[in-house]
């Protein structure tokens, strides 16, 4: 780890920071009005992580891979209470250009914003853009009066006068974290992006297999971040990043305790030693009713419910019932199989269609009453186009 971020994670600076949220001007706000925003950089190829083995007399390795080192940048925002809003995409270029995006009209980019920047990364202006046009009219609040919280980090487009004098008339709190320390200060670096960029490559890779292809482009892209953004982007992980970082709910022992930080420094709370509680005879009826039952998506899901239904009423953990669970979970495990390989040929024919389409190279250009690009811009432009 960079030296940068092992000084900027240290216990004073940790401390430092939660004195700022204990501000009573803050403090009292809701969690529904804290929000997080943040760029995270994916990547178009297919890259990732690996333990190359080879021969022992030999001191380098060469890892054959096909990869594309083209970057897009992705701001997200997550609120306390798990909102997320809308995500911003920037590109490499000068505008957008409609062989950019995947060619089937669903609605899974209806409010997604895009847009380009010479290096694909964000600046002052887009950041600036992304206040007015994304952050303040998706968060505005029903009581004029109420304020507002923004976590960010130190970036340079955080910090410009127009930034802060924008958040300043609308209400909003700007809270910074110490440099170098989103890593563990930050909810969507704790919680949100390991687990999203996980899922991305490996939705890349079956992108490529469904395109025929070794090294996806933009649209490919699109279409595996849907899925990432669906299943990792989630109120539950969102929450999870507010409550490992110590924010909500406040527990600044959360970010001291972590491995990540420097030891030695700051003020830990004495352990306290747990009440003893006499054991009670347990009502295995209430403790029934009282179960959330979800439906299981597979074997797993059901083996988890017979272990539960287990530790309340023992009659679940005989032979019979453990075997009964064990058949079900293969018929539903074969089933998903099934569908889930009829899904896979489906989309191959799917993508095999769209490429015998000929490519036309056209930018588009956004609304000059708005900051960025939609796909229904895109989609108009292709009916220009002829389709």
């Amino acid at each position: 780890m960079d030296y940068k971020r092992i000084n900027g994670a240290s216990a004073d600076n940790i401390n430092i920071f939660f004195d700022r949220l204990d501000n009573p001007q803050i403090k009292d706000i809701p969690p529904r009005f804290w929000f997080n925003p943040d760029e995270v950089g994916v990547m178009e190829g297919i890259g990732s992580n690996s333990t190359v083995i080879g021969e022992s007399s030999r001191s380098k390795i060469i890892s054959k891979e096909h990869q594309d080192r083209t970057w897009a940048t992705v701001i997200e925002c997550i609120s306390a209470t798990g909102q997320c809003l809308n995500p911003l995409f920037i590109f490499a270029g000068k505008n957008a250009q409609q062989q950019w995006f995947p060619h089937e009209e669903t609605h899974d980019y209806d409010s997604w914003h895009f847009t380009t920047s010479d290096s694909g990364w964000t600046n002052d202006e887009i950041a600036l853009s992304w206040l007015r046009t994304i952050f303040l009219p998706e968060t505005k609040p029903q009581d004029p009066e109420q304020w507002r919280v923004l976590v960010l980090d130190g970036h340079g487009s955080h910090r410009t006068e127009m930034f802060m004098q924008e958040c300043f008339f609308n209400k909003v709190w700007v809270v910074y974290l110490p440099a170098h320390s989103s890593h563990v200060l930050q909810p969507l670096d704790v919680g949100v992006y390991s687990p999203l960029k996980r899922y991305l490559r490996l939705r890349l890779q079956i992108q490529c297999m469904l395109s025929c292809t070794d090294s996806p482009g933009k649209p490919e892209l699109l279409r595996a971040y849907t899925q990432a953004r669906k299943h990792r982007l989630t109120k539950a992980n969102a929450q999870a990043g507010w409550k490992a970082t110590g924010i909500f709910p406040r527990d600044r022992q959360k970010p001291l305790s972590s491995r990540f930080v420097l030891k030695g420094q700051g003020h830990r709370a004495p352990p306290t030693s747990p009440t003893s509680i006499p054991p009670s005879t347990p009502d295995f009826d209430l403790q029934l009713a009282l179960t959330v039952i979800s439906t299981p998506k597979s074997s797993k899901d059901l083996y988890g419910l017979q272990k539960n239904l287990s530790d309340i009423d023992p009659v679940y953990g005989q032979p019979t019932a453990r075997l009964l669970f064990r058949k079900f979970g293969k018929i539903l495990d074969e089933t998903l199989a099934e569908l889930a390989h009829t899904k896979y040929k489906a989309e191959i024919l799917q993508t095999v269609l769209d490429k015998t389409k000929s490519q036309k190279r056209r930018r588009v250009l956004p609304d000059p009453n708005k900051d960025f690009v939609t796909m229904q811009a895109v989609w108009e432009e292709r009916r220009r186009m002829g389709g």
